[in-house]
Formats: C-alpha cells, structure tokens, sequence
C-alpha cells in the first residue's frame, strides 16, 4: 500500500488492527505473477484447488516436538510451491530437478510424509484446532493413499512452470528418510 495516500495508511491500520502484515508492494506483485501462470498451465492449474492453504500439524516423537506446514493441502496431495531462479540458464526442468537435489527439498517431502501419515491419530485424538472443515478432514484422513506433489514457477526471466510428482514407496524418500533420522 503506498504509504503517501489517506486511504493507504487506513488500509494498513485496519490490516495491523487485525494481526495482520500487508505485502510489500514487489511481493504482492511476485505473488499474483506466479498464481497467474500456475493457472495458465493446463498441467498444474488444479495444484491450488481443492483443499485449504497453510495446514499445520505439530506431534512430538522420540521427545523431539516436530512441525510440518503444508503450503496446500487435498485429500490425495500435498502440494509444495517452489520458486525457481533459475540462475544458471539452463533447460527450466532440469533446473528444478537439480534444486530438488541440491536443497534436499526431498527430505521436506519424507518428513511432510510422515506428518500427513499422522493426521487420522491426530483426529481420532481430537488433536484439531483453529477453523476447519470436519466433513473435509475426515475426507482427508480416510484416504489410504496420497502423493507429493511440487509446483515450481521461474522467479526471474520467463514465466515458467513445472510440476511433478512423489509418491509413496520411491526410493528417494528412503534415502530421504535416512538423513532425517541421522539429523
């Protein structure tokens, strides 16, 4: 909001009356210019539909507290949002692929895995707070089988986007696995 305007000021005072933060202004923009070409990718334009935003799941195990935040969350996906800079300047997949190894973002997914396995004790337990959808959740909780599910956008040059699969029983969360239970 500019700052310089009656109206803006208000606007930020009402958003800071609630709790909230506004967007800076590069922010807001980055953010409308990625869901807009999500949408306009036949292939992933359905990534962001479906379900809720934002889902936390906390549990403690072995004494450690652990978390996981899904950025969206349906009944047979868990869909992470990934920008891409792709500053090498290489083939756009490829730079994914190579971010995807390079930021272990595998081991985010074998543990998010393990979140989303928990959610039916979670429920049974009576673990759910904050506003939801209990028709839904139980939907959520009942589904035996989901998938991992990455949504990459290119953050700077062309507006690229590439989505992709990880589904249970991959190797990768294994190796995944292996180095969060060394952490």
């Amino acid at each position: 909001f500019s700052g310089s305007t009656k109206a803006g000021k208000e606007e930020r005072e009402r958003i800071a009356a609630a709790g909230q933060q506004p967007l800076k202004r590069d922010d807001w923009n980055r953010i409308m210019m990625a869901g807009t070409i999500i949408r306009a990718n036949p292939e992933i334009s359905g990534a962001f539909s479906g379900g809720p935003p934002e889902v936390s799941i906390f549990w403690e195990r072995d004494g450690i507290r652990r978390k996981a935040r899904f950025d969206y969350l349906k009944p047979r996906a868990i869909v992470d949002l990934k920008s891409n800079a792709n500053t090498m300047d290489i083939d756009f997949v490829a730079s994914c692929r190579k971010s995807i190894g390079s930021y272990r973002y595998d081991v985010q997914a074998a543990h998010y895995f393990d979140a989303r396995a928990l959610m039916p004790q979670l429920v049974a337990q009576g673990a759910v707070f904050g506003d939801h959808d209990p028709a839904w959740l139980e939907r959520v909780v009942t589904e035996p089988v989901w998938a991992w599910v990455w949504i990459f956008y290119q953050s700077t040059g062309a507006p690229l986007t590439w989505g992709t699969t990880l589904s249970p029983g991959n190797g990768v969360l294994d190796l995944a696995r292996a180095t969060l239970e060394k952490a």
